[in-house]
Formats: C-alpha cells, structure tokens, sequence
C-alpha cells in the first residue's frame, strides 16, 4: 500500500506483505506518473497484467524472472474524485477476473479507512495544537516570571509544529537591526542565539515581506 505524500507529488509505501515487506526499499517512494504504481495514481485507473516479464512499466524484470512473478494487479485508492494512494499486488499465478474485482473491492475499505484515520489524526494534531496555544495564553495571564514564560513558551509551539528551533527577535534601532533574544531547540540541534545578534534586517528580505 503506498500513500500519496501531503504535495501530491510522490507515493510513499506504508505497508507491504509477502516476499517484500521492507519499506525502506527501491520502491518506497515512487513520483506520479512513474513506472505503473505512479501510473495507476496518475491516471486513477486500475491495471492487471499476467505477463509482467514482457511489461516494460515493471522496471525490475530481474527480480520478476528470480522470484517466477506472472502477475500484477494495481488499484487507485480513491475518495470520491481525490487519489489518495495506491493498493498493488504481484502474484506467481495468473490472477483471474474474480481476483482483480476482489482488489478493486479491497481498495475501496482501505481508502475510506484511511481517510478516517487521516482526519482523525487531523482532529488530534489541531487540538493538540489548541491545548499549547491555551497553556500559553494561561502563563501569561498569571505571569510570575516573564524569561521563564518565554522560554516554555517557545518550547511548547517547537514541539507541537515538530520544528527543530523556535526563536524571538527583537528589533532596535528604528527596526533596522534584530537580535535573537529567547531560543529553544530541540534535542540534538545546537544553538545559534549567540551567533545571531546585530543582525541588519535588510539581510532577511522574506522575513520582512512576511511580517509586513
């Protein structure tokens, strides 16, 4: 089972049985549109085949011919117009009719359960993301200690968005410098507080675009 990545651009195996059950192989991530798995989510249509030895969208024959592969069988997984994945299988018999209908069928109830996991997920991450902005807002209201409420602060929204640096800046001088004065990194990354002071804002053109 490959699933399509947050850009739509490449599919990326999430679950393999069989003689192939690494994820971290030569086909774990395949771009739309290449070889047949990206081409069954390009097209959104279904493609069987049980002569993969002669088919030229199957680009490791070698593997076909070692392992007596005869037989593929892809399907989209599609909610309502949207690809969302694609279910494959390889076979060393023929597949008949009923097998294809069978995936076709398979791939229509991993589609709508992945899609329920998906906005599951979803709902967990924004109120995750709801309770941090919450916690902020209460520290400060009962501010005892401002550094201390800056600085868990900061660490809180690094972890909940899974950055590796959260950062504030001041500016001074009629804004045309900054200083990095509060920073919080995440484990194993080092900090750059000291490195980053009297910095020139002109320096940082799409940060000011963005803040503007």
């Amino acid at each position: 089972i490959w699933i399509l990545n947050p850009e739509g651009t490449t599919l990326e195996l999430q679950a393999s049985a069989g003689l192939y059950t690494h994820l971290d192989g030569p086909h774990s991530r395949v771009p739309v549109g290449s070889l047949k798995i990206g081409q069954i989510a390009q097209t959104r249509e279904p493609h069987s085949t049980n002569d993969v030895l002669n088919d030229p969208q199957i680009d490791d024959h070698e593997w076909v011919r070692r392992e007596g592969m005869v037989s593929f069988a892809g399907c989209p997984l599609m909610i309502e117009d949207k690809v969302i994945g694609v279910l494959a299988m390889f076979g060393r018999k023929p597949f008949t009719d009923y097998t294809t209908k069978a995936l076709a069928s398979a791939a229509n109830a991993i589609a709508v359960g992945i899609e329920r996991k998906q906005a599951e997920e979803a709902l967990r991450s924004r109120l995750e993301v709801e309770k941090v902005i919450a916690g902020i807002s209460g520290r400060f209201v009962w501010l005892t200690d401002f550094d201390h409420a800056v600085s868990s602060s900061l660490a809180d929204m690094g972890r909940v968005s899974g950055a590796s640096r959260a950062y504030v800046f001041l500016f001074r001088d009629q804004g045309a410098v900054m200083d990095n004065t509060y920073e919080w990194c995440a484990e194993g990354v080092t900090p750059e507080a000291g490195n980053l002071q009297n910095l020139p804002v002109s320096m940082f053109p799409w940060f000011l675009r963005k803040l503007r």
